[in-house]
């Protein structure tokens, strides 16, 4: 049995740590449709719906072929299958249960042969039942079927093409306002007719873990972006210890627990564990690092690996780093980035520098002149605290004649600023930061070049 993975990409912002997941870890855990089986297809298609969208979506079906819409045809169908598949409930006996109350929910206030409280019914309603059982879709559907008729299309005309791929990992972000709710499990309101319900609904990485549990053959992959921009203890709760590589839940056909733990969830009631082929990979920006430290428990339970800036990586032009300065000569953007990563390492921390993704789509001094004004210098004011003479020295404008300033700086006259002033009174500097248009190659040139052969 494959052990399951648990791992941070750490590091300062640029150095490739999404990419990397993109394009090295996130293929392994996607196939191509022509190799898997079509309810497998359907299954991906129909993670995220909810019960009454799958089953207008069953109804749409079954009416489009002239066939029969009792509550027994929506149980049987590929879709509604799918579905309870994904929800670990294939072999439920409270699907049937599911499926009335979805139907009847979503009942429009005109029906003659749904005795279902009003107040009960929430929007949009499309359904009625005519004689003989059959169900339809009318009402709010014209309106609120629009997306699902889309999505319609596309599961029956199923995969079209071999490039076509399953995928089966999830892409959450954390921040502030994330949640156990958001993430686990929570209590939603719904409201219908003015009066508020509300019901336990599934949060993304459970609902995920359901899907998981149901094909334990495959590999799964949950990808936690800025992880540590959240509230960890919270979002987390009671899964920091059911995600433990020793803690992975097995389950056999029967859905017995036959090795790891699962735990009673606290809204819901149910039993859950985190299933041994889910993979857990999270990156975070270590120049966020004062928005919140590391969870001690969450640290003991990952590995980190970390990503670090590599000029080497920045392909120039030509694949050398090089690109053409626009009057002849050329910049060489792997000794620029180097060396203001060099000057930020020395006055503050490695964990604030610059990633060679900041440059790695240069291809002229139009480009260059582009990430230094929109992208590295808001970030080194950020870091600096408006401090704009250790930002000039990071730019080697402090000995550099007036023309090839990026930052200028000119005095402020306390005397003519203030009345009062004394001759005492502390010396003032304005800074401007030049237009991208109107820095000039050499001023580029001057950050790195007294020390463009020692890196």
């Amino acid at each position: 049995m494959i052990k399951p993975v648990n791992q941070i990409f750490y590091g300062p912002p640029g150095t490739g740590k999404t990419y990397y997941w993109c394009t090295e870890l996130q293929p392994k855990y996607e196939s191509q449709v022509s190799s898997v089986f079509l309810g497998e297809w359907f299954e991906d298609q129909l993670a995220d719906t909810t019960w009454w969208e799958v089953i207008a979506l069953v109804l749409a079906d079954l009416l489009a072929r002239g066939q029969g819409t009792r509550v027994q045809d929506v149980l049987i169908h590929p879709y509604f299958k799918a579905k309870a598949r994904v929800q670990g409930r294939a072999e439920s006996q409270t699907l049937q249960n599911t499926c009335w109350a979805s139907l009847q929910t979503h009942t429009v206030l005109t029906s003659r042969t749904v005795n279902y409280a009003r107040n009960k019914r929430q929007p949009p309603l499309i359904f009625d039942k005519q004689q003989g059982g059959h169900w339809i879709l009318t009402g709010d559907w014209e309106e609120a079927g629009e997306a699902l008729r889309e999505q319609l299309q596309r599961l029956q005309q199923g995969p079209q093409h071999e490039t076509a791929r399953i995928k089966r990992h999830l892409m959450v972000t954390f921040h502030q306002a994330f949640s156990y709710e958001d993430f686990v499990e929570g209590i939603r309101p719904q409201t219908a007719e003015g009066d508020i319900s509300y019901e336990v609904r599934d949060g993304v990485f459970k609902a995920f873990c359901q899907r998981a549990r149901q094909d334990p053959q495959q590999r799964y992959a949950v990808f936690i972006d800025e992880i540590n921009r959240g509230n960890i203890a919270g979002i987390f709760g009671d899964l920091m210890t059911l995600i433990e590589v020793d803690k992975r839940a097995v389950w056999n056909q029967d859905g017995q627990l036959i090795q790891g733990l699962e735990m009673t969830l606290p809204y819901s009631a149910e039993r859950f564990g985190v299933p041994h082929n889910v993979d857990i990979y999270a990156a975070m920006n270590t120049a966020d690092r004062s928005i919140q430290l590391m969870d001690a428990a969450l640290r003991r339970r990952f590995h980190f690996i970390e990503f670090m800036p590599a000029p080497e990586k920045i392909p120039g032009t030509q694949g050398d780093g090089y690109i053409p300065d626009g009057e002849g000569g050329k910049l060489n953007l792997r000794a620029l980035l180097a060396v203001i990563n060099l000057r930020v390492r020395y006055l503050l921390h490695r964990d604030q520098t610059f990633g060679h993704a900041f440059l790695m789509d240069a291809q002229s001094i139009e480009d260059v002149r582009t990430v230094l004004v929109q992208d590295i210098l808001p970030m080194l004011a950020e870091y600096f605290y408006e401090d704009w003479q250790q930002i000039r020295q990071i730019l080697a404008d402090t000995q550099a004649p007036l023309q090839h300033q990026i930052i200028t700086q000119s005095p402020l006259d306390h005397k003519t600023l203030f009345a009062e002033a004394s001759d005492h009174s502390p010396q003032g500097f304005d800074y401007q930061v030049r237009a991208p248009q109107d820095i000039t190659a050499e001023a580029i040139r001057k950050i790195y070049h007294r020390l463009e052969d020692n890196i």
